[in-house]
């Protein structure tokens, strides 16, 4: 059609005879193929490839095609498809791809669990550490609510923060969670993400497992109270436990013996 002027720089009797040169070399075996099955199996069709303009430039056509059956005076099937001009949205798609792949890259080899959910609480993006705690890979939970992934125990915990972030302000806390028989305690810190308008889309979250540091607390509080080598309170257990006595003795009025 008359089009191909616009979209191609060509005049259209340019393209009434075969011109497969014009097809992107790495796009030519599957355009191929998409037309053979369309031609055996009949029905419609939609191809995506790249076609050379008369610049020199290769634009991204996306074109539906049908087959036309043969008439009964003998005359041969025919394919007819209309196609447009999809440049724009294809370098749009593989410039957000490739933001995601760097994203996930970055995200992916930080001891954190980092993740985006949208204003209805549900994930738009899990890095793959949430997978080694959780056991949860993170293509399944794209998509999905967050009680739906952590269970209504723990969304109870996370709903207060959850909604905290969602009216724009910063939320920092920390929790304990039983997972396979063990307590893990966590750090969490949820951010806003605002739009260029400064409303609040969604948050990202921001979680540390420190579990090993609160382990590491607790054995040097125990060291500071407990001799190592008797078990038995050391001076500053004595004094501690000493003066929660005496405290309670003055409070309730009663005798104490040491």
């Amino acid at each position: 059609s008359p089009a191909a002027r616009e979209m191609l720089g060509r005049e259209p009797e340019e393209l009434k005879e075969s011109r497969w040169d014009l097809v992107h070399p790495e796009d030519r075996e599957s355009l191929a193929t998409s037309l053979q099955k369309l031609g055996e199996a009949g029905g419609e069709a939609t191809v995506l490839y790249r076609a050379k303009h008369a610049n020199g430039d290769y634009i991204w056509i996306e074109a539906a095609g049908r087959l036309i059956p043969a008439t009964r005076d003998g005359g041969p099937p025919e394919i007819v498809y209309s196609g447009r001009d999809v440049t724009a949205r294809v370098r749009a798609e593989k410039a957000l791809a490739e933001r995601e792949a760097f994203m996930r890259a970055v995200t992916d080899n930080i001891p954190a669990m980092i993740a985006h959910l949208d204003r209805n609480e549900h994930y738009t993006f899990a890095n793959a550490y949430i997978a080694d705690v959780f056991g949860i890979t993170p293509l399944d939970m794209i998509g999905r609510h967050v009680r739906d992934v952590r269970g209504a125990t723990q969304y109870a915990l996370l709903k207060p923060h959850i909604d905290a972030a969602l009216a724009g302000q910063r939320a920092d806390f920390e929790w304990e969670l039983v997972l396979e028989g063990r307590s893990r305690h966590f750090r969490a810190t949820y951010v806003p993400d605002r739009d260029d308008k400064g409303n609040t889309r969604g948050f990202f979250a921001v979680v540390f497992d420190i579990s090993d540091l609160r382990a590491v607390q607790a054995q040097l509080d125990r060291l500071a109270r407990i001799d190592s080598l008797t078990g038995v309170a050391n001076r500053r257990g004595f004094e501690e436990r000493m003066g929660g006595a005496i405290a309670r003795s003055r409070r309730h009025g009663t005798p104490l013996a040491l």
